[in-house]
Parts: structure tokens; sequence; C-alpha cells
């Protein structure tokens, strides 16, 4: 799968629990969750997201505006490079985020719903440790290693 259509499926407004793993997802974009939205307003019951083990790269902004209710999200073994400005905006529920083993170098502590986020995990990533990064990084539990010093 490059790329995953939601509304290929149906039944979604009862998901609490969706996991698309191993799938070799390359992009997750809103036009994807806006095709579905059209047909019917899928996804808000979802509360657990895992879509680790898969080729992501970028997380688009609004792509939190699809899944109001999530309090898990697991990004893990992927291939993440970038995490848009806005992307886990809307994610108020959002108790645990899983960036571990992925591509990232720098983030922007704005990108982070602070509401009710208790674990975020940021392991194994190539993380460029800047003052900025070095403070962002500390919330994470154990703290991530530097790929490159300060």
């Amino acid at each position: 799968i490059k790329t995953f259509y939601f509304d290929q499926y149906t039944l979604w407004n009862y998901l609490e629990y969706m996991s698309i793993t191993y799938a070799h997802i390359t992009h997750l974009s809103p036009v994807i969750f806006n095709r579905s939205l059209s047909i019917s307003p899928i996804l808000y019951s979802i509360k657990t997201l895992n879509l680790s083990h898969n080729s992501i790269r970028i997380i688009d902004t609004n792509f939190s505006y699809y899944f109001p209710s999530l309090e898990k999200l697991d990004l893990s073994y992927n291939r993440l490079i970038l995490i848009r400005k806005k992307a886990f905006i809307n994610l108020i529920h959002l108790q645990e985020l899983y960036l571990n083993n992925n591509y990232l170098k720098q983030i922007l502590s704005t990108i982070f719903p602070r509401q009710s986020l208790n674990i975020i995990n940021l392991n194994y990533n190539h993380w460029h440790c800047s003052c900025t990064n070095v403070l962002i990084l500390s919330i994470s539990r154990p703290i991530p290693t530097c790929q490159t010093p300060i």
C-alpha cells in the first residue's frame, strides 16, 4: 500500500482501535481523509491509531483534525523526517505519542498537545542537539541520545 484511503472500508463509526502496520504506507495527507469524510463522518471514534512499521516520511498539517478522540498515536519505526507545525494541534485527548525509531533531526515544541500528554517517546532518531532541541528532548523518557553535539 502506498496511499491508504479510509473510505474503502465500512463501519468506521464504531472503530476505536486501528492498526495498520507493516503496510509500506508512504504518505498520509488531508486529501485522503477529506475523501472519506465527504462520504461519512468517520475516524471520530478512534482512540488508538497504530501506524508503526511503515515508510511514512511526513506528517502533514491538520493530520489531527480527523482524529479528535485520539488518545494514543504510534508512528514509531517509520521514516519520519518532518512533522508539520500544526499536525497534532487538535489532539487534545492525546495521552501517548510514540515517535521513536525514525529519522527526525529536530522538532518544534509547539507541535505537541500539552493538555493531556503523559508519554512521549522520541528515542532512536537522528537528533541534532541545538539549544531548542535539548529542552524538547528532555521531556521524553528515557531521554534520547543526540546524533550531533551541541
